[in-house]
């Protein structure tokens, strides 16, 4: 795994200097990438350095992000180091926790640092494992939407290494609807669009550069379960579908692969295929 620090800045300014010692984090100073095998390597590593737990493409900055192999909590108030242990051992997840320069008994600031079982490459991927990691504990909401966050030093003093766990797995973000299906029923043509050109030639086993509204619709917009109106959004695509004469493993592999739910069984998909094919035939 790595990370990056900024070797110009102290590790541990006074309160008073902290402000001058992060211009050293920024451009034009460039962070240096530092690689680590254990958790000791770790510790020494954010202990002793300013640094920051995303690999930057230069300078630090949100836009340069390009990964990270650590995901990291700032917690100021609402949880003690021996609330976050218990909650980290509950969870069952390798954590790393380290108290900030401001920590005393009577006020609890720390940080908590936990490896990732895969590299996060994608911004909202590590707002969504920032967001569910903020659903039990307090942290610092300026963290969850801050990729290119930087932190000075600390002292293990109070923290812990929670290390038989297991690592902590990267959340999917939800799929964001881009639209309400309203004409779920509408055979109207329209262009094919980026985003969807394989998944229109996997349906149709050729590129096309238009399509009925209701399957461009399903294609962009697959939803995640079939509440409400997207049950007819799905019915509608499928049965166009079948009505188009399109191929029924090519209809159900694309429908699948977009919706791989229990809902609708395959038997359930076939009927409603079944019905477009027996439309057109009516038609012809």
């Amino acid at each position: 795994m790595k990370l990056s620090i900024f070797p110009k800045a102290q590790a541990l300014p006074s309160k008073e200097d902290k402000g001058k010692e992060a211009r050293f984090t920024s451009k034009p100073y460039l962070p240096e990438l530092v690689e680590f095998e254990t958790h000791e390597e770790l510790i020494d590593i954010i202990c002793n350095h300013a640094w920051s737990p995303s690999i930057f493409e230069e300078y630090r900055r949100q836009d340069g992000f390009i990964s990270t192999d650590l995901m990291v909590l700032d917690i100021d108030d609402g949880m003690t180091i021996v609330e976050a242990e218990k909650v980290v051992h509950r969870l069952d997840i390798i954590a790393l926790c380290v108290p900030s320069t401001s920590h005393s008994d009577d006020a609890h600031r720390f940080r908590l640092i936990f490896p990732l079982s895969k590299v996060i490459t994608k911004v909202d991927v590590f707002e969504a494992t920032m967001r569910k990691l903020a659903e039990v504990f307090p942290a610092d909401p300026a963290c969850i939407g801050d990729q290119s966050r930087f932190y000075f030093g600390g002292k293990l003093v109070d923290g812990f290494w929670y290390g038989d766990g297991k690592l902590l797995d990267p959340v999917a973000p939800k799929r964001v609807k881009k639209a309400t299906v309203e004409r779920y029923n509408s055979r109207e043509a329209v262009v094919v669009g980026d985003s969807i050109e394989d998944l229109v030639v996997a349906l149709f086993s050729e590129p096309r550069t238009k399509i009925p509204d209701c399957v461009a619709h399903f294609l962009e917009n697959a939803p995640d379960n079939l509440d409400g109106q997207w049950y007819h959004s799905s019915n509608s695509f499928l049965f166009t579908c079948g009505l188009m004469s399109l191929e029924k493993d090519r209809i159900t592999d694309v429908f699948f692969s977009l919706y791989p739910h229990e809902e609708l069984t395959e038997k359930k998909v076939d009927a409603m295929i079944e019905d477009g094919m027996n439309a057109r035939e009516e038609e012809l």
